[in-house]
C-alpha cells in the first residue's frame, strides 16, 4: 500500500473561467482543491485564466527490514548486554531511529533517560556517529525488571538526509524466549510496536 504526502502545485491555463473549475489532468489523486468559485469572471479582452491545484506525490519505498541474523551480528559487534528482559531495535541506513520502552514504574527508557527502573539503554545509534547498519538495545539484568506492563515504541527522530520511510525490526527477549516485530516509521513519527507483561 502506498502512502501519499508532499503536496506539489500544478497550474492549468483555462480557456474560460468556470465557477466549478476543471478536473486536473494528472493521474495522481487530488488531495486538495481550491474552493468554488475558482476565480472571478475573465476581464474584458483576457484570453485565459490561471487555476492552481495540488496533487500528492508518492513516498519512496521504505528501506528493507534487517534480517534476524543481521540484528544478532550487530548486537554482538556493539557489545550489547542481555538479561531477564531485552528489547532491541535494528534498521538500515543513516536515519536516526530511537527505541522507547515505557515501564511499569511510570518512566520511559530512551536516549533521554538511559538508566532507570532497573533497565538500561546500553546501545544508541546514529545520534552522533552515523552508520549504515544501526542497532539499539535496552536490557534488564537478572532480577532487575519490575513486574507489570511494558510498551515498546519506535521514533523516527532524524532523517540525516536518509529516506522518509524506514522499515525496522524490534526483538523482545523474555526469559530466553524471543519474538520479533517489524514495521515502517515515517520521519518525525513515533509508532507503538508492542505491549507485553513481565511477571
Amino acid at each position: 500500500m502506498k502512502r501519499w504526502t508532499s503536496m506539489t502545485a500544478r497550474t492549468l491555463l483555462l480557456a474560460s473561467c468556470s465557477p466549478y473549475g476543471a478536473p486536473p489532468t494528472s493521474t495522481s489523486p487530488v488531495v486538495a482543491a481550491p474552493p468554488a468559485p475558482l476565480c472571478a469572471p475573465l476581464a474584458a479582452g483576457a484570453s485565459h485564466a490561471t487555476l492552481t491545484y495540488h496533487v500528492a506525490a508518492p513516498i519512496a519505498e521504505p528501506t528493507p527490514v534487517p534480517t534476524a541474523q543481521a540484528m544478532s551480528d550487530r548486537l554482538i559487534a556493539a557489545g550489547a548486554s542481555g538479561g531477564d528482559l531485552q528489547v532491541s531495535l535494528a534498521w538500515n541506513g543513516a536515519n536516526d531511529l530511537d527505541l522507547h520502552v515505557a515501564m511499569p514504574c511510570g518512566k520511559e527508557l530512551s536516549f533521554r533517560d538511559e538508566h532507570d527502573c532497573g533497565g538500561r539503554l546500553d546501545v544508541d545509534a546514529n545520534s552522533r556517529r552515523i552508520v549504515d547498519d544501526p542497532v539499539e538495545n535496552a536490557f534488564w539484568p537478572a532480577g532487575g525488571a519490575e513486574a507489570g506492563n511494558y510498551v515498546v515504541s519506535v521514533e523516527h527522530y532524524n532523517r540525516n538526509d536518509g529516506p522518509l520511510a524506514v522499515s525496522y525490526a524490534v526483538r523482545v527477549v523474555m526469559g530466553g524466549r524471543s519474538q520479533t516485530y517489524t514495521g515502517t516509521v515515517l520521519a518525525k513519527e513515533q509508532v507503538e510496536v508492542v505491549r507485553f507483561d513481565w511477571r
